[in-house]
């Protein structure tokens, strides 16, 4: 894959490698890190890093939590010693991109059953960027429309098949 660093972004990428290395040397679970991108994204650094190791598995944890919460603290801890506000992401062993496509196949296969079906499919709970790429798949999807219901932790994406007026019509959207 092509590294892509913006100069600009140079120093917010060095902060981030370094804290994840040292995040990881503390936990005990050294792993080779990589800066895949750096960019300035809307007036923000935003640093992609993936992490390749014997320790993927752990580093990712159930769903992807424990990632989110390891990205979390870089974030933080990269923003603090870059003395500017920093978008860190993070993969570990290309999880990111698995979980992206799955979702997406998620998302096409609830469109199919609400149109098929005639009614609204409530996929599980998600995380808001989860929850976002089952929207941006769906976005421009002729027959579904989305949203999200619930609070916290429990909220999930809604499938709704649109109306056809031009076939009669059904359901209430």
């Amino acid at each position: 894959a092509a590294v892509e660093i913006v100069a600009e972004a140079r120093p917010a990428a060095d902060a981030a490698l370094a804290v994840l290395e040292e995040l990881l040397d503390r936990m005990d679970l050294q792993s080779d890190v990589r800066v895949d991108r750096a960019v300035i994204d809307d007036g923000l650094p935003t640093i992609e890093l993936s992490i390749h190791g014997e320790y993927g598995g752990i580093l990712i944890g159930r769903r992807g939590e424990t990632l989110g919460a390891l990205q979390f603290l870089a974030g933080l801890l990269t923003s603090r010693k870059a003395e500017r506000r920093v978008r860190v992401v993070l993969d570990a062993e290309g999880y990111r991109e698995r979980r992206s496509r799955l979702l997406r196949d998620i998302a096409l296969r609830a469109a199919d059953r609400a149109q098929r079906y005639r009614q609204p499919i409530f996929l599980d709970p998600m995380v808001p960027a989860e929850r976002r790429i089952v929207h941006m798949t769906l976005a421009d999807h002729p027959g579904v429309s989305t949203h999200s219901v619930g609070e916290g932790d429990s909220r999930r994406v809604v499938v709704s098949p649109r109306q056809a007026q031009r076939f009669g019509g059904y359901g209430q959207r």
